[in-house]
C-alpha cells in the first residue's frame, strides 16, 4: 500500500515534470526526459528607463545561478516527496548542483520596452533525476522512482520518433503536392507559349500572304504598264 501511494506521488511528479514541450521547443535529446530541465536568468542588462538611464550588461556568478536552481528544484521535488526525502534538501541540492552544466540557451527576453536597452538572458540547465534522488530517498523508493521514470523515457524516446516520422511524411506529402502543383503550372505556361507562338506564327503566315498578294498585284500593274508602252 505505501508503495502505491509513492507510486501515485511519483506519477503525478512525472506529470508536472513533463520535458514534452521543451524538448520540442527547443529541439533537445529524448534522453532528457531522464533529467530536471530548470531554467535560470544568467545575465542581461539592466538600468535603461525613459528618464534617460542607460542599461549595462551584467552576467550572474555561479553562486547566485545555483541558488536559483536550487530553490526551483527544492520547491519541485518537496511539493511531492516531503513525506520521503532523507536529507536536508537545500544543502544535498546546492551541493549536487555544483557538478551541473549548461546545455542550451534559450535567448534573451525583454524586460520593459526594448528601446530602453533592458532584457534578460536565459539558459536551460540538466539537472541528472537519478543521482540527486539516490541522495534524497531511501534505496526502496529510489528504484521505484527510477524504474519508473525508465519507463517513461522510452515512452517519451517512442512519441518522439512516432511525432518526427508523422512530420517527415507530412513534409515529403507537401514537397509532392508542391511539385504537382508546380508542374502543372509549369505545363500551363508550356501551353501557353505555344498558343503565343502559334498566334505569331499565324500572323506572320498572314504578313506572308498579304506581301505575295501585294507583289503580285504590283507586278500586274507593271507588265499593264509596259503593255501600254509597247502598242
Amino acid at each position: 500500500m505505501k508503495d502505491n501511494v509513492f507510486l501515485k506521488k511519483v506519477k503525478e511528479f512525472a506529470e508536472y515534470n513533463n520535458h514534452s514541450y521543451d524538448i520540442e521547443k527547443y529541439s533537445l535529446k529524448e534522453s532528457y526526459a531522464e533529467s530536471f530541465l530548470v531554467d535560470a536568468n544568467i545575465g542581461g542588462s539592466s538600468g535603461g528607463d525613459c528618464w534617460g538611464g542607460r542599461s549595462s550588461e551584467y552576467e550572474k556568478d555561479t553562486e547566485d545561478i545555483i541558488s536559483d536552481l536550487s530553490g526551483s528544484l527544492e520547491y519541485k521535488i518537496m511539493h511531492f516527496f516531503s513525506d520521503y526525502v532523507m536529507v536536508v534538501p537545500e544543502d544535498t541540492i546546492k551541493e549536487h548542483l555544483h557538478n551541473l552544466s549548461r546545455y542550451d540557451y534559450i535567448g534573451k527576453n525583454s524586460d520593459g520596452g526594448d528601446y530602453y536597452g533592458n532584457y534578460s538572458e536565459y539558459a536551460i540547465y540538466e539537472v541528472p533525476m537519478y543521482p540527486l534522488m539516490k541522495k534524497m530517498l531511501d534505496d526502496e523508493h529510489f528504484q521505484i522512482f527510477k524504474s519508473y521514470f525508465s519507463n517513461e523515457k522510452k515512452k517519451i524516446i517512442s512519441s518522439f520518433e512516432n511525432t518526427k516520422k508523422e512530420k517527415e511524411i507530412k513534409e515529403l506529402t507537401l514537397k509532392i503536392e508542391n511539385f504537382e502543383a508546380k508542374k502543372i503550372k509549369e505545363k500551363e505556361n508550356i501551353k501557353n507559349d505555344i498558343k503565343r507562338y502559334e498566334d505569331i506564327l499565324n500572323h506572320l503566315k498572314n504578313q506572308e500572304k498579304d506581301f505575295e498578294k501585294n507583289k503580285k498585284n504590283e507586278l500586274s500593274k507593271l507588265k499593264d504598264e509596259l503593255k501600254k508602252l509597247s502598242e
